[in-house]
């Protein structure tokens, strides 16, 4: 599912509510109930709630594959 934007998604946000967590990952390919796919500008933008923990997993492996993660 992708919300209303005429960009192409290229990115998957989902959602851990009992832990209160969001996580935004690459793309999924396969479709997961629940998960919103967003573009990358939305997913560069995207806020969570009060009281919720952001993980921005793109991040994360972009730095590991360029060999400047610790």
């Amino acid at each position: 599912m992708k919300p209303r934007c005429g960009q192409p998604a290229g990115a998957t946000c989902t959602f851990h509510y009992p832990l209160s967590q969001v996580w935004i990952s690459h793309l999924v390919v396969d479709a997961q109930p629940g998960a919103l796919d967003l573009c990358v500008d939305h997913a560069d933008r995207l806020v969570a709630p009060l009281g919720w923990t952001l993980t921005d997993l793109r991040h994360d492996y972009r730095a590991e594959a360029s060999g400047l993660a610790s």
